[in-house]
């Protein structure tokens, strides 16, 4: 019996489905996954721009939404988070951050900016509202504020310039 449906099955699939239903069965018994973009931003003082959510530290960031390249992504919720815009340089690190979400962390520089990371977001800056951006601010490697993931301070500290491998250093912008 199950041999007959599963022939059946064949035979509807390769001969009555066109591509376009084919893909939309497939989207909707795969399983499906988030990814997660964070910039690794630091200055030329060699420290590390931060982004609050709440009692928590960590980099800026998002989740990519329908069509965004992960770069756009970045550059978007950067400038969101912060009012900063960063050039993306290179991939740093990709890894897996629960069962269905991928982080990929780029090594940035700022390109901009409309304010200075320890001011507070401006509401016409921003997409968001802004009691949803949190607050940043540049932090040294050796002084990062508690709360902060450990997989962000190892990451953090395989980044930090002077530390092995180097990253490109921001150059921030001066007013």
């Amino acid at each position: 019996m199950l041999h007959r449906l599963i022939r059946l099955l064949a035979w509807v699939w390769t001969r009555l489905l066109n591509d376009r239903a084919r893909t939309d069965i497939m989207w909707w018994l795969n399983a499906r996954f988030t990814v997660g973009v964070a910039a690794l931003i630091f200055d030329d003082a060699g420290r590390v721009l931060l982004v609050s959510q709440g009692a928590r530290w960590t980099l800026p960031g998002g989740r990519l939404r329908r069509h965004d390249t992960p770069e756009a992504a970045l550059i978007r919720c950067v400038a969101e988070q912060t009012g900063l815009w960063a050039e993306v340089i290179e991939p740093v690190s990709a890894e897996p951050a629960g069962r269905s979400h991928l982080e990929v962390v780029y090594g940035c520089r700022l390109a901009g900016s409309s304010r200075r990371p320890d001011q507070a977001p401006s509401s016409h800056s921003l997409r968001r509202p802004p009691s949803e951006a949190g607050r940043c601010r540049w932090c040294h490697p050796a002084d990062l504020p508690p709360g902060l993931a450990p997989r962000t301070a190892r990451l953090i500290a395989r980044a930090t310039p002077g530390a092995g491998p180097r990253l490109p250093v921001a150059s921030a912008p001066r007013s």
